[in-house]
């Protein structure tokens, strides 16, 4: 960009009609001279110039004040510094343990998962025997006890959890371990594990939309419709995590209907099937709609 050239200081500007209106109210109000004078003479100093000496001045009279206000500044920066690269230094360290909790807990939950997969293969006619797949060691049939199928690989999840308390890799171990406690009818304690969670996280971020997720699926199982409806709420209030917003309007309308409000739950299922044309979710809300309005 192009500079201005600069003013001759010899060559005063021309008053504009404000300075001049200034000036000449000053002088009739029996303001000293001086001051009439230092008026005057503004239109021709160096603007920057002056408030750099005047800057100056500030700092020769206020040492001490603006050494300790640099400081705090420094000392703040630094701060801000640090824990950035304490957090992320923190989470680092939980991501790279949490892989010695996750993998036997993942590995045996898949061999559950491989076992309903072969059932319902074979329920649905397909040529999938569940037996050899047991032989084989890739599934495993659940025996409806978490103690017998899981051992304690949920408890340490849970354990894990509290110990890195605050970093998103507590925040996942809590969701896989309450979770798991859902599937096993243990709603309450699945609930508590995800509190600290759902605390230290916010809606807007993908683990702290799952963990409010996960908790109204745990307030709902206990029988407390009021508090998962507001669970699922901060949910679908947040734009961010639209992706789920058919299934949490799905089990709101779900929590409504059994609560006896057909009304709101006819809101939530359009709501629901609005969302995605294609989404398990909005398929099952349209279904749930129909059979509403028809009054079946």
């Amino acid at each position: 960009m192009a500079k201005a050239p600069p003013q001759n200081p010899t060559s005063p500007k021309p008053k504009s009609k404000t300075e001049a209106t200034g000036i000449a109210g000053m002088n009739a109000g029996g303001v000293a001279g001086t001051v009439a004078g230092e008026l005057q003479a503004l239109p021709s100093r160096d603007v920057l110039q002056e408030s750099m000496l005047g800057f100056v001045d500030f700092l020769e009279k206020n040492k001490a004040a603006v050494l300790g206000l640099v400081l705090l500044l420094i000392l703040g920066g630094l701060g801000y510094v640090g824990w950035d690269l304490y957090s992320s230094k923190k989470e680092k360290s939980a991501q790279e343990l949490l892989y010695s909790v996750e993998k036997p807990f993942a590995d045996r939950r898949e061999k559950y998962d491989q076992a309903k997969f072969a059932a319902l293969s074979a329920a649905a006619g397909q040529d999938v025997k569940l037996e050899d797949l047991v032989k084989a060691g890739t599934a495993v049939v659940a025996s409806g006890d978490l103690s017998k199928d899981y051992g304690t690989l949920v408890d340490d999840l849970e354990a894990f959890s509290k110990k890195h308390a605050g970093t998103t890799a507590a925040a996942q171990a809590a969701l896989m371990a309450a979770e798991t406690r859902l599937q096993y009818n243990q709603a309450d304690q699945a609930l508590a594990t995800l509190e600290a969670s759902v605390q230290s996280t916010k809606a807007t971020t993908l683990m702290g939309a799952l963990s409010r997720m996960a908790a109204g699926n745990a307030q709902a199982a206990s029988g407390k419709c009021d508090l998962a409806l507001k669970s699922w709420e901060s949910v679908l209030s947040v734009k961010e995590q639209s992706f789920l917003h058919s299934e949490a309007a799905l089990r709101a309308g779900l929590c409504l209907e059994k609560s006896g409000d057909k009304v709101k739950a006819q809101e939530m299922y359009r709501r629901a099937s609005a969302d995605s044309e294609k989404s398990s979710a909005a398929q099952t809300a349209r279904s749930l709609l129909r059979a509403l309005e028809l009054g079946t």
